[in-house]
């Protein structure tokens, strides 16, 4: 089932989508002022001429209500002719809905209108007396703990009581700075662990100003590494009408590139908050939710990729018609790495291909590229990076495992460093919690001790250092011959008898596929592992549906000899 048929009915969307994602590893539709469809049009204050209903049932999840003093919505001090009360009928009899029920929505509330003190305790009286259902911690939670729910996020400070402990009160995600502080801008807030970085930059008056604003945080909305919130803002205005900006006078809006770009675009995750949605835009954001690639090297030498659950045709993302790797892996950055075929004094050499490739900086006029469409530009690290086994990690890093054992850090400047001794380790996997699991050359019955090192913090700006080399063996029965990191600081394993197993640090976990079924493993997007056969006449590559507790096979992926996922 390709994307396009997976959100067929955008009033349900999220309900297939797996519960233990974090809202920000989504990518969600947002709109802009949301209901101020009831302002004339040619004003200024006037963001949308859809409906909250309408815009509910084309997708749209995260809502931007400005309100005043007097429970009612606004933009600026211009009435937009709801109540919040009003508003919060429509959200109830949309979430009521049994087909929607699962749904869930993220409600900005913002104080507009008037300035009159006591705000913060009114919202709390509306929620209490709205008859939803809210999530009100101030924390990005899992969607299974906020299905059928509404997530606040406050734009409005709430002044410090004390209160014994354990009585304190919730008042949802606080963005409060977002106004008073930050105004026509873009700015991060750090959130506990995640840094929520917004762009609302909208004192723009063309729409290819405010299109390079958006562009501006996509390369982070790509990243596999999804810790992190991006809020986007396609909406501005200063001398040019919100609907001119949006959707250009006949052709040439943000909204118009947008609904262009996307549907070539890797897997994206945040927020677009958008003015003037329109079905077939809410339906290309939502769309980026897109499941998981892999990619392949043939015994031949060339690398070739395919999404999940498609069915489009593989690709070969390599030249054609020459031996050009041995070795592939995928960081949590999106950067493509491989091992070559050129040999080098340890190994062979390291080439990468960047995600930015695929986002066209610098050419704002063309359309996205995602990773299976076209060859990039590959770009090949100086001899001294000499490996046979390659793990892409986080913030431009990668592993890799000289044909003397040795675990080596490096970056793209082709700076090192050394993570182990020599003989010890044949395998490498890197999460993107930056963990660095590996496949020890001490033996087991079953294969090998799987040890690992914790995430080094350094690491995510890029920079090497010296690190030290102390590994913790994770506990017995653990015994694999290949491996591969998951997203949430697991690790998938392939043992000798050609099992699948999922486990943790602790060594607990369990079999996900018969005896004899694969060779190699490697995990992807919303952590769905991908297999290559163990089958010698036949070694076919095949994914995982932790759902429906399957394997699908891939139709038409070429014999590979190594795998990585996306």
């Amino acid at each position: 089932m390709n994307a396009t048929n997976r959100f067929s009915n955008m009033k349900t969307w999220m309900s297939g989508l797996p519960g233990q994602l974090r809202l920000n590893e989504l990518m969600l539709c947002g709109s802009h002022d949301t209901c101020t469809e009831g302002i004339a049009s040619g004003s200024y204050s006037r963001t949308q001429d859809q409906t909250l209903a309408e815009q509910l049932a084309m997708g749209v999840r995260f809502l931007d209500l400005r309100v005043g003093s007097d429970a009612n919505i606004y933009h600026s001090s211009d009435p937009v002719g709801m109540s919040l009360t009003q508003a919060f009928t429509t959200i109830s009899q949309f979430l009521q809905q049994p087909a929607s029920s699962r749904e869930t929505l993220v409600v900005s509330i913002k104080q507009e209108g008037d300035s009159q003190g006591g705000f913060s305790a009114k919202v709390d009286q509306w929620v209490r007396n709205s008859g939803l259902n809210w999530y009100l911690e101030n924390e990005i939670p899992e969607l299974d703990a906020v299905r059928g729910k509404l997530v606040l996020v406050r734009r409005y400070s709430v002044p410090h009581v004390a209160m014994p402990q354990g009585t304190q009160r919730a008042h949802g995600i606080d963005l409060s700075m977002w106004g008073p502080v930050h105004n026509n801008d873009s700015f991060e807030h750090r959130l506990g662990e995640v840094t929520i970085s917004v762009q609302d930059e909208y004192s723009r008056s063309e729409a290819r100003t405010k299109e390079g604003d958006v562009r501006g945080l996509l390369a982070n909305m790509a990243r596999l590494e999804t810790k992190n919130w991006y809020l986007n803002f396609t909406s501005a205005a200063k001398g040019m009408e919100p609907y001119t900006i949006a959707w250009g006078a006949g052709s040439g809006g943000v909204n118009a590139w947008l609904e262009e770009f996307l549907p070539g675009a890797a897997h994206l995750h945040g927020v677009f908050m958008v003015d003037f949605v329109r079905p077939p835009l809410a339906r290309a954001i939502v769309s980026c939710n897109r499941d998981s690639s892999a990619y392949g090297v043939t015994s031949g030498g060339e690398v070739w990729a395919q999404v999940a659950a498609t069915n489009t045709q593989p690709q070969r993302v390599s030249p054609q018609g020459e031996r050009f790797a041995r070795d592939v892996s995928v960081g949590a950055d999106g950067t493509i790495w491989i091992v070559s075929t050129e040999a080098a004094n340890g190994g062979h050499r390291a080439k990468y291909l960047d995600a930015a490739t695929f986002l066209n900086p610098g050419e704002p006029e063309k359309k996205a590229v995602n990773f299976v469409d076209k060859p990039g530009t590959w770009r090949t690290l100086e001899s001294r990076i000499a490996i046979d086994r390659v793990a892409g990690g986080r913030s431009g890093i990668a592993y890799g495992i000289g044909s003397d054992g040795m675990v080596w850090a490096f970056n793209k400047k082709s700076h090192r460093d050394p993570l182990s001794d020599e003989r010890f380790a044949t395998e490498l996997s890197a999460g993107a919690d930056g963990t660095l699991w590996v496949v020890s050359t001490e033996r087991m019955p079953g294969g090998f001790r799987v040890k690992f090192q914790e995430p080094a913090s350094h690491y995510d700006a890029g920079n090497l250092g010296e690190l030290s080399r102390t590994w913790q063996a994770v506990r017995d029965p653990v015994a694999v011959t290949q491996l591969a990191a998951a997203r949430d600081g697991n690790a998938y394993g392939v043992n000798d008898t050609g099992t699948v197993y999922v486990f943790d640090r602790s060594g607990a976990g369990r079999a996900i596929s018969p005896a004899n079924f694969a060779k190699r493993v490697t995990v992807g997007a919303y952590g769905i592992p991908w297999v290559i056969g163990s089958s010698s006449a036949h070694p076919r590559v095949q994914y995982y549906s932790a759902a429906s507790d399957t394997w699908h096979e891939v139709k038409g992926f070429p014999e590979v000899v190594a795998l990585a996922a996306r």
